[in-house]
């Protein structure tokens, strides 16, 4: 795995990149992660997967696969942040090895003049990419994955050039928090069930979220939960990657990775070692 974030900090502390967009930051994982594997490696397939707030075009996955010089089934996927989780969730049941990279500059997406910008002025830029192997001999291995939709709340965001427009009545917010908690309580449950007699486990969830944190650790008691927590923003599908990397779970422990997306997208992805 490879991950990367923001090299400058704005205001708020938030990770931004001035240098590089989806692409430019997607390439560059992209390359470190293949790096990573025996010189001359053919991939079977690279999925790139970002927000879709920011419309990208032509394919990124091709540009990836462009750079990596592979000539491979590639293709883009947007379902919010969950894109990267939903993506591994797919490239985990193709043949073959592949690469799954997400990548989002949020931190474009929003203006410091709009009134309705200021719950996401944590949103940095960030990317992520990951090798998917069936003959993989390390790292995590994917033991399920699990979603859902609520898309009472899509009509409460969209995107004009690039930028959110976010519109979120107020007798919505608090039920838009409490499907959070629910969500994400109920697909870890749910995942869970492919490991009984858990009782202690880490989640990495999309920080610009960490509202429902305390609230997501009550609800799955009495399983001990420990929510890992960066410093660099929320940035995007990449998120709960970019903490995995750099704060792993125990060994031989478990993990589950947690996102939600404006749609209302809930997704997780339950890891396991080798």
């Amino acid at each position: 795995m490879a991950t990367h974030v923001g090299t400058s900090r704005n205001e708020t502390g938030a990770a931004i990149e001035t240098q590089l967009d989806e692409v430019g930051m997607a390439v560059t994982v992209a390359l470190t992660a293949l790096s990573q594997l025996p010189a001359g490696t053919s991939l079977n397939f690279i999925i790139f997967a970002c927000s879709g707030i920011r419309h990208v075009f032509p394919s990124a996955a091709a540009r990836i696969a462009k750079a990596l010089r592979q000539n491979c089934v590639t293709f883009d996927i947007t379902a919010g942040c969950t894109s990267l989780g939903t993506a591994v969730q797919l490239a985990s049941r193709l043949d073959g090895t592949g690469l799954v990279v997400g990548a989002d500059n949020l931190s474009r997406t929003i203006s410091p003049d709009d009134p309705a910008h200021r719950p996401l002025r944590s949103f940095a830029d960030g990317a992520a990419a990951l090798v998917i192997s069936h003959d993989a001999d390390h790292g995590h291995r994917i033991l399920a994955a699990a979603g859902q939709t609520h898309p009472a709340y899509i009509d409460a965001y969209a995107s004009t050039m690039g930028k959110l427009r976010r519109q979120l009545p107020d007798a919505l917010k608090d039920s838009l928090r409490q499907t959070h908690v629910s969500s994400w309580a109920s697909i870890t449950r749910t995942l869970l069930r492919h490991l009984p007699g858990t009782t202690a486990l880490r989640l990495y969830a999309n920080q610009g979220d960490q509202i429902a944190f305390a609230p997501l650790v009550e609800a799955l008691k009495p399983l001990a939960v420990d929510i890992v927590q960066t410093t660099h923003g929320h940035a995007g599908g990449a998120d709960p990657w970019i903490g995995l990397a750099r704060i792993p779970p125990p060994d031989g422990g478990a993990a589950v990775l947690l996102s939600s997306g404006i749609g209302f997208h809930f997704h997780g992805v339950l890891l396991g070692a080798l």
